[in-house]
């Protein structure tokens, strides 16, 4: 695969008793790119999300993140190297404020360690400022400064979803893995969303977006995979998988295409 990737996938296989929920899956992920990621229901999409991101194991395979080896690596540990998901339900503290999610989000990400903060020492004291100011950038860009001070739980649902993005971005990702996040989303919510997702890549993060919204799915990715029973069945442009007959016969009768 090639030099620009970001992510790499090899021969993937996850097995759960006698049934095989994925089947020697392989693709990349390039810098900077929108891949997404489709198939019909039960197809196999969580399983492969939950396996790129460590909370299962797979049977057989390897995965590559920025050309080291990763292959059953624990979520959190993913995550502070860079490879942060977000999932279907809105991940916030409801009882917390739209910064101090924010400032979670970032915490997670810093190095920290006990003597500094009982010291109050001077790094600390530099790392709580540089945080408070990537906070109320992430607040801006996605929509939500005058919620600065607002309890998450009581925000409309869409700007829990921006927030919950705004809190993975916290973590400085090279790479976010988008689990469905339009799900419950009305059409005009759903455009709105389209532009944070915009804006995120803009800012140089590549990103797997798994989606059922297959007109939201198209307008964004650079390219797509496809896979159904488990296995990839085409990968390419949304103009080349929209005209696949493998593509559409898999949908055939089937356009809930929910995970």
């Amino acid at each position: 695969m090639g030099k620009h990737s970001v992510v790499e996938v090899y021969n993937l296989s996850k097995n759960f008793g006698g049934v095989t929920a994925t089947n020697d899956v392989s693709f990349q992920l390039n810098r900077g790119e929108i891949l997404g990621l489709i198939g019909p229901n039960g197809a196999g999409k969580t399983t492969l999300l939950n396996l790129l991101t460590g909370f299962i194991k797979p049977t057989k395979g390897k995965i590559l993140f920025q050309g080291k080896d990763v292959t059953g690596r624990k979520p959190f540990e993913l995550a502070r190297q860079g490879l942060v998901r977000t999932f279907q339900m809105t991940m916030v503290y409801k009882e917390s404020t739209a910064e101090e999610n924010v400032l979670m989000g970032r915490h997670f990400k810093t190095e920290g360690g006990f003597w500094p903060a009982i010291l109050n020492s001077k790094k600390m004291r530099a790392r709580e400022h540089q945080a408070q100011t990537r906070a109320s950038e992430l607040l801006e860009l996605f929509g939500l400064k005058d919620f600065l001070h607002e309890k998450a739980g009581n925000l409309a649902y869409g700007h829990q979803k921006a927030l919950g993005l705004a809190v993975a971005m916290a973590a400085d990702p090279v790479c976010l893995l988008l689990d469905e996040p339009a799900a419950g989303m009305n059409p005009e919510e759903t455009r709105w969303l389209t532009g944070l997702i915009r804006k995120i890549n803009a800012q140089g993060v590549s990103i797997l977006l798994v989606e059922h919204d297959m007109p939201m799915v198209m307008s964004l990715s650079h390219n797509v995979i496809v896979i159904n029973y488990g296995e990839k069945i085409c990968e390419g442009t949304p103009k080349e998988v929209q005209g696949n007959q493998e593509v559409i016969r898999a949908y055939l009768g089937d356009e809930s295409e929910s995970t």
